[in-house]
């Protein structure tokens, strides 16, 4: 006969209690669990962003090493700090449905204070106020970063563009109304450019003419979406360099290298012009030399991770909150590439 205590069951407490440790074990394997899917998501996140990176400054860099300057006393290589929309420095000001602008309804974009112009190299510092300001790396390039456009030869002679536009793209929502920053790379065809000519600054590669077609000059101006090179680039830009032996260069420049764009004054922390349009490879004998090729380009782009995205994408629809400068700050990496041309190509 089975006593009493053989048939008996778990106590209430016995019960209350393995259910408290299961409950406790349970949350610290969520936990873990979670942790380690964040680090991955993290971790596959700066992959794909490094990744992506790379194949985008390979491709500046393949395209500005087969770039085309020669002694033609016109211009073959141009780059220009881009304002905000409705400037008129601002080539293709007209196109307001696909530049990147600032919400007219949200205080969003950048401080319209700092007028646009490209930040100082690391380590310059100048008198404003009587006091010395230490300028950050911060590496912006405009409102809209900077327009690059110049000619290749490989594989053959094309005139090739570089630019961000805030627009939607192939994977924006239903709606059609989630536009991202994406740098483009518009390539024109080698008999558009024996059309228009090897002058970077002619009207053809400068002003819209109707619809743009991929592979035609004004597509250098304003490219279509098929150009699409990398989205979710909050900022492009390049600093030119020539060679040249200097007694106290500053500490910004790399050895034997004089910055050529963007050209400031050292007494003053405004750059003195926002366009650079390159002609010959002759330093002038006084003055910034603004029609100068570079002998060296250093090519920055900065690019958000999936959350910076997400958190700019609801800000600028209204549905988020914060700063877009902080959100740029805190979610986004820069990449940089230093470029070595070769003369009389």
């Amino acid at each position: 006969m089975k006593s009493k205590r053989s048939i008996a069951g778990f106590t209430v407490f016995e019960l209350v209690v393995a259910i408290s440790i299961s409950a406790v074990i349970a949350y610290f394997v969520f936990s873990f669990s979670r942790s380690l899917l964040d680090v991955w998501n993290k971790s596959s996140s700066n992959a794909e962003l490094e990744l992506d990176a790379s194949v985008t400054l390979d491709t500046i860099v393949s395209d500005l090493e087969s770039a085309i300057f020669q002694e033609r006393g016109i211009s073959m290589f141009a780059v220009t700090a881009l304002r905000e929309t409705g400037d008129a420095l601002d080539m293709d000001s007209s196109d307001i449905s696909t530049r990147w602008v600032k919400p007219s309804n949200l205080n969003t974009g950048r401080d319209s204070n700092n007028d646009f112009w490209p930040e100082f190299p690391v380590g310059y510092t100048a008198p404003t106020g009587g006091q010395i300001i230490e300028y950050e790396p911060a590496h912006t390039y405009g409102w809209a970063g900077m327009w690059m456009r110049f000619f290749t030869n490989s594989p053959s002679v094309n005139a090739v563009s570089y630019q961000i536009i805030r627009r939607n793209t192939f994977g924006s929502k239903a709606t059609g109304d989630d536009p991202r920053y994406v740098l483009h790379r518009a390539v024109v065809r080698q008999d558009k450019v024996l059309a228009a000519g090897l002058d970077i600054t002619a009207n053809a590669y400068q002003t819209k003419n109707g619809t743009v077609y991929e592979g035609h000059a004004d597509s250098v101006v304003s490219p279509t979406l098929s150009s699409y090179l990398i989205e979710n680039v909050v900022d492009f830009g390049v600093r030119l360099y020539a060679y040249k032996n200097l007694d106290n260069p500053p500490a910004y420049y790399p050895p034997g290298m004089e910055l050529i764009y963007p050209a400031f004054d050292e007494s003053n922390p405004v750059p003195t012009q926002r366009s650079h349009f390159a002609s010959t490879w002759s330093l002038p004998a006084s003055g910034q030399p603004d029609q100068r090729y570079p002998d060296a380009v250093e090519v920055f782009i900065r690019v958000l991770d999936n959350r910076g995205a997400r958190l700019l994408s609801e800000l600028e629809d209204g549905s988020g909150s914060g700063a877009f400068e902080d959100i740029v700050a805190n979610h986004s990496r820069l990449f940089r590439r230093f470029v070595i041309v070769r003369e009389g190509t």
